[in-house]
């Protein structure tokens, strides 16, 4: 089952979000084609059709083969496809910074290995140098 918020509801409609409350309160009081998530209340596609139906007829009942589902089913389809699209340009976006991060990882993780290669070559760390150095002067000096 498809939902919208009542914000999305509203720009399908083209209706303030108080218009879409005061219409779910007159058309749908036993709220069977609404929920609240998270402090967010999603409506039905029916749900729409309903607060749209009233929108059209002005509280009369429309008769059977109506369109206005269709319509609003039409408008949730644009809606949510323009959505859709936004999301895909954030994943691109994310993908490349993913493949960007994992580049410097691996850069990162060259050097490390190579600074750790060469502090075992011949001459030692810096640490290992300095500790002979010290040992040699002290020997020296006794």
């Amino acid at each position: 089952m498809q939902e919208v918020t009542v914000r999305e509801a509203a720009q399908i409609l083209e209706v303030t979000t108080q218009t879409i409350y005061r219409r779910l309160r007159e058309a749908d009081p036993k709220q069977k084609h609404q929920k609240t998530i998270n402090g967010i209340k999603y409506i039905t596609v029916e749900g729409m059709a309903l607060i749209d139906r009233r929108k059209t007829t002005e509280g009369k009942e429309q008769p059977e083969g109506d369109k206005s589902l269709d319509d609003v089913t039409e408008r949730l389809i644009a809606t949510l496809q323009e959505q859709l699209k936004e999301k895909d340009k954030q994943i691109a976006e994310l993908t490349k910074i993913a493949s960007a991060q994992a580049t410097l990882l691996a850069q990162r993780q060259q050097i490390e290995l190579i600074t750790a290669e060469a502090g075992t070559g011949k001459k030692g760390n810096i640490f290992q140098r300095l500790k002979a150095k010290f040992s040699n002067d002290n020997n020296n000096a006794g």
